[in-house]
């Protein structure tokens, strides 16, 4: 059964299953949401989905298959541009990846939080962004 995940009014998230259209689960946030996405963050096969508040908050993983939540990793910048899961330095586990700031008059920044250990391996350097090179390269 192949599931088809939104966001309504900021404030709820809803998969649907894709044949019947129905309802199969509801997540209300406490804050209005800025990026969402679905990866596979646990290595289940079950995709989960992954969202980030708009104002200052949190970055949220929830099952996939029933919208429970999993885990959260706090924010330190006002709103979130994108959300995703990815293995970006080669040590075999998956790392949370976001961007922020975007929202404030303050920097953006990048930050890359290894969920493993639940600690934040990088940030990108304050005054990096909109210069004439890029600070990461994703391909």
């Amino acid at each position: 059964m192949d599931e088809i995940v939104g966001v309504n009014a900021w404030y709820n998230i809803r998969a649907f299953n894709a044949d019947n259209k129905g309802v199969l689960w509801e997540h209300n946030a406490d804050v209005g949401i800025d990026a969402v996405a679905v990866y596979d963050a646990t290595g289940d096969s079950i995709p989960e989905v992954i969202y980030g508040d708009g104002q200052w908050g949190n970055i949220y993983v929830l099952r996939g298959n029933n919208g429970t939540p999993l885990w959260s990793v706090a924010n330190p910048e006002h709103g979130v541009t994108n959300v995703l899961i990815g293995e970006v330095d080669s040590d075999a586990s998956l790392e949370l990846i976001w961007g922020a700031g975007h929202s404030s008059t303050e920097p953006d920044y990048l930050y890359i939080h290894d969920i493993d250990s639940g600690m934040r391996q990088w940030q990108s350097p304050e005054g990096s962004e909109g210069g004439s090179q890029p600070s990461v390269l994703v391909s």
